[in-house]
């Protein structure tokens, strides 16, 4: 099956979103997901973004979706849902239970260096800093397999599993699910190349550095993608969409959208981001997420919002000068020359993505390892008799702000 040619609008997967549904409604059952929402109408725009709601979540009881098409954003909602259980309620048979990283090398067994998961993967700066670690260290242990080489690893549970002892608060960075282990696996990568480009973009304590953007006319944009800025436009928002810099040679986008006039300043403003090795997906995929984003403020049901203003009314001077900081920075953004995406294509370094998600894998991690990105490291989390995948990847190296996660 050629999923590029036939199951590419805004995503590559193997199955169309309408099969996927059928694909994964027994792991809806498993994963005790007990409703899926339509939001979409709350807001004006209309880009489809669908909630996925499981009662007993841990860490996380609701999740977003988003799509081209309401099947596709139901797809995304459930996937993402899926995805958190998996982390949340894992199967530890095979685990390796309290060893230390010394004993198992002992024993014969190739043992990650938990390190470079713990301070490659997260700025040293942010909240979500390391905790302590040692080889002699018992913690629980994984299998996993370093995917270039192809050769079996052990990984801290902690790094995949909301399971204590930690070496570095949970993040789901790099967790993503598929119809197939390449699908997800591809998903959870470019997800990681995505986080590294807006870490160094915003992440940096002196502040957003917007020398290396590319900021795209939105009109310019191929069809599918002008759909989605017209709808933005005729909801009166502003569409800023910017091409980022990247690890490697592939595409990631940030689409930002801005309405002063809204009466929250948190919807004044909303933001998505997008990574792949196709720049129509990826664009896609940053459009879309800006819509969600916004959607999310607006339904207000995730636990994971994270913003002050939820838990304390604020005052006059700090919304003003919230909304001030926001001025400046659009006003930055409009000094930023604009390119057409044919110009982007033009002068933006990439490679021909495969025809297929194993090729489309495949090449992602050819360049990772000419980039000097040798190691990559995936978990499968993937729960038994359920016909889907879920996967989290690891490349140390690549950066990630506590902002975006």
């Amino acid at each position: 099956m050629n999923a590029v040619e036939e199951y590419a609008q805004g995503t590559q997967r193997t199955y169309n979103p309408e099969e996927t549904l059928r694909r994964i409604a027994p792991a809806m059952r498993t994963c005790g997901i007990s409703r899926v929402l339509d939001v979409t109408h709350l807001d004006r725009i209309g880009i489809p973004t669908y909630n996925a709601v499981r009662p007993n979540g841990m860490i996380l009881s609701v999740s977003n979706g988003k799509g081209w098409t309401k099947a596709a954003a139901s797809v995304s909602a459930i996937m993402e849902s899926i995805e958190v259980e998996h982390a949340e309620y894992p199967d530890t048979s095979a685990w390796h239970l309290a060893q230390s990283a010394k004993v198992l090398r002992n024993r014969g067994y190739s043992v990650v260096d938990a390190p470079t998961l713990i301070s490659e993967c997260l700025w040293p700066s942010d909240t979500y800093g390391g905790l302590y670690y040692s080889d002699d260290l018992r913690l629980d242990w994984v299998e996993g397999r370093e995917i270039i080489e192809s050769r079996p690893v052990l990984l801290p549970a902690s790094t995949i599993y909301v399971r204590a002892p930690y070496v570095h608060y949970f993040t789901s960075n790099g967790l993503a699910s598929g119809n197939t282990w390449e699908e997800a696996t591809l998903h959870g990568i470019c997800e990681l190349i995505e986080r590294d480009s807006t870490a160094r973009l915003l992440g940096r304590p002196e502040g957003m550095t917007t020398s290396r953007l590319l900021r795209i006319e939105p009109k310019s944009m191929p069809e599918h993608l002008g759909h989605f800025s017209e709808k933005v436009a005729q909801a009166g928002i502003e569409l800023f969409m910017f091409a980022l810099p990247s690890a490697i040679d592939i595409h990631t986008f940030w689409a930002v959208f801005h309405c002063p006039g809204e009466p929250s300043f948190m919807l004044a403003t909303s933001a998505g981001f997008g990574c792949h090795t196709s720049p129509q997906i990826a664009a896609s995929r940053a459009l879309t997420e800006a819509a969600q984003s916004r959607l999310t403020y607006i339904h207000g049901a995730r636990e994971d919002l994270g913003i002050d203003h939820v838990n304390r009314q604020l005052t006059c001077a700090e919304t003003e000068a919230r909304l001030a900081l926001q001025a400046r920075t659009f006003a930055k953004f409009r000094q930023i020359p604009t390119v057409t995406w044919d110009e982007l294509l033009a002068v933006a370094p990439h490679r021909a993505r495969g025809r297929t998600i194993p090729e489309s894998l495949s090449m992602v991690l050819r360049m990772l390892k000419e980039a000097g990105h040798g190691q990559v490291y995936v978990h499968d989390l993937t729960k038994r008799g359920l016909d889907l995948a879920v996967t989290k990847a690891f490349v140390p190296g690549l950066k990630v702000s506590a902002k975006m996660i």
